[in-house]
């Protein structure tokens, strides 16, 4: 299974021979979630004094009717929302950002897309097109997205076109960072899980290394109740008779040595 990027997903990610992969799905999705606030961010600046206008509301232009805003905006939310895609990428679009928001030409829309979307965005969708999944907006196919967003202009005529097309940007972006997140929260829940169940079998351990303690430690005070200074004293003195014979006298013992046994 794919999810919003090149990695693939093994179906049991707690197993020991997939956590590797799991620690660095958790890294992606903190960097991802990291440069999506970024780019939420710069956009909303980018917004922050334009009221949101609905299609219904663009006016004419000159050079373009409301009706072709309202095309336009359509195929640029179909790029956005499908991890803008190279062929989604229309004439119309290229058209209206160079020539009404601010961008300088290139040779052909090939080249304007390259200059933002670039090679990683052209290897993701035909690693999508041969495996058959759906890309979402990866940030890192948005390389070039603070130039993007810091040229674009929202003005004139062309400000309720503008003002449309960031807030499209805008709410995908946030869109992108909730399921990240949710993501995110699915793995923490299954860790959490995964956590308990250890805890109660770490527990479950040092009760029962507790009780091996107690039990060896009532054997040791047993043996201490039964321990007596006699018996040494006595499996001593068998030691040294046996080595030098009954003629071996303890008596002439130092007194101090004596001392330690009570004589």
């Amino acid at each position: 299974m794919i999810k919003l990027s090149l990695q693939y997903y093994p179906e049991d990610i707690q197993h020991a021979d997939n956590r590797d992969f799991k620690r660095m799905r958790l890294r992606e999705i903190s960097s991802g979630v990291t440069t999506l606030k970024r780019q939420i961010a710069a956009v909303e600046e980018k917004t922050s004094h334009q009221r949101e206008i609905q299609a219904a509301e663009f006016t004419d232009t000159k050079w373009l009717s409301s009706d072709e805003k309202r095309k336009v905006l359509k195929q640029w939310t179909s790029f956005v929302k499908n991890g803008f895609s190279e062929s989604l990428f229309t004439s119309a679009i290229y058209d209206h950002l160079h020539l009404h928001c601010g961008y300088i030409a290139h040779y052909n829309k090939h080249g304007y897309y390259g200059e933002y979307w670039g090679a990683y965005a052209g290897d993701l969708h035909r690693h999508a097109r041969e495996d058959r999944f759906s890309v979402r907006p990866v940030p890192k196919a948005f390389y070039n997205w603070e130039s993007f967003v810091r040229q674009f202009d929202i003005w004139g005529d062309y400000r309720d076109i503008g003002a449309a097309m960031m807030m499209v940007l805008k709410a995908e972006l946030e869109c992108l960072e909730g399921d990240l997140i949710k993501e995110a929260r699915g793995h923490f829940e299954a860790d959490a899980i995964n956590a308990y169940q250890l805890y109660l079998a770490e527990r479950q351990n040092i009760q029962a290394r507790i009780e091996s303690l107690r039990r060896e430690a009532e054997e040791l005070e047993n043996g201490l109740a039964v321990l007596s200074e006699e018996d040494h004293r006595r499996d001593l003195e068998a030691k040294y008779i046996q080595l030098f014979g009954e003629g071996f006298s303890v008596d002439s013992v130092n007194p101090t040595v004596s001392q330690l046994f009570l004589i």
